[in-house]
């Protein structure tokens, strides 16, 4: 996978584009489907208390990150 940084990075195709249909055909539940999955993301990350990670002493570790390509973007420890 090439780094989004790098210059060279090939630009990819969004998958929401092709995957509900095309114009005068596109696929009516294209909305409900956005929203249903939004909802249940933000319902589930709800349940959980997000912080930064902390050292043995308490103080907080800034990561260093950076993303790769692809249809999923992830990112990765430098």
């Amino acid at each position: 996978m090439t780094p989004l940084s790098d210059p060279q990075a090939e630009k990819e195709r969004d998958p929401l584009t092709y995957a509900f249909g095309y114009g005068r055909r596109v696929c009516p539940g294209l909305y409900l489907a956005e929203a249903s999955i939004f909802l249940s993301m933000a319902m589930t990350l709800s349940a959980y208390n997000v912080r930064k990670k902390r050292d043995a002493d308490g103080n907080v570790v800034e990561l260093k990150l950076d993303y790769r390509t692809g249809t999923i973007r992830s990112a990765f420890d430098l």
